[in-house]
C-alpha cells in the first residue's frame, strides 16, 4: 500500500506547514502547487528537492519541512472523527462492527 502513495498525498501537509508559520492557506495552496510542479519537472520527489528550491518559493520554508514529508506522520496527525490516524480508524472499525451486529 505504501508504494501507491505519491508526493501529491503530502501536498496538504506542506500547505499546513506554512499555515502553522502564519501564511494564509489560500497562498500556501498556490505555493505548494509550484513546488509539486517543480519536483515533477526535475523528476524528483518533494523530499528530494533542495532546501534552496523551497526557500525560492517562500522564505519561511526551513530544514524542518522535511519532517513533514513523511507518510506515517501525515496519517497520524489526522486524529479526528473520520480521520486516518490509527486511533481514529480503530474507533471507526469498532463502531462499524457494533452497527453490523444490530
Amino acid at each position: 500500500m505504501l508504494g501507491a502513495l505519491t508526493d501529491a498525498t503530502l501536498a496538504t501537509d506542506l500547505a499546513d506547514y506554512l499555515v502553522q508559520k502564519g501564511v494564509p492557506f489560500r497562498e500556501t495552496h498556490h505555493l505548494v502547487g509550484r513546488l509539486v510542479r517543480r519536483a515533477h519537472a526535475l523528476g524528483v520527489s518533494l523530499s528530494e528537492l533542495d532546501l534552496e528550491e523551497y526557500e525560492s518559493v517562500h522564505p519561511l520554508f526551513a530544514h524542518d519541512l522535511y519532517g513533514v514529508l513523511d507518510y506515517e506522520h501525515s496519517i497520524e496527525r489526522r486524529s479526528v472523527v473520520g480521520g486516518t490516524a490509527r486511533e481514529s480508524v480503530t474507533a471507526q472499525l469498532a463502531k462499524a462492527k457494533r452497527l453490523l451486529r444490530l
